[in-house]
């Protein structure tokens, strides 16, 4: 639909309108795939924000030569 949109539109301009309408979509997109990475390796949206804790916690133990 985006191409139709602009057959015949300078490449500058065709470009600039292709950045534009394809933002608002790559953003939900990115969105999206966070939050199923999070189920994927979590189980849930809260398990990913605790598994990120979690490796926060163990990070900085061993940051810090402690054994966690």
């Amino acid at each position: 639909a985006i191409e139709a949109d602009i057959r015949g539109m300078p490449a500058e301009q065709r470009l600039a309108e292709r950045q534009r309408k394809t933002k608002p979509l790559l953003k939900s997109l990115e969105s999206w795939l966070r939050e199923k990475m999070k189920t994927l390796f979590f189980g849930s949206g809260h398990g990913g924000e605790r598994g990120a804790l979690l490796y926060s916690l163990i990070g900085t133990c061993k940051l810090n030569d402690v054994d966690p």
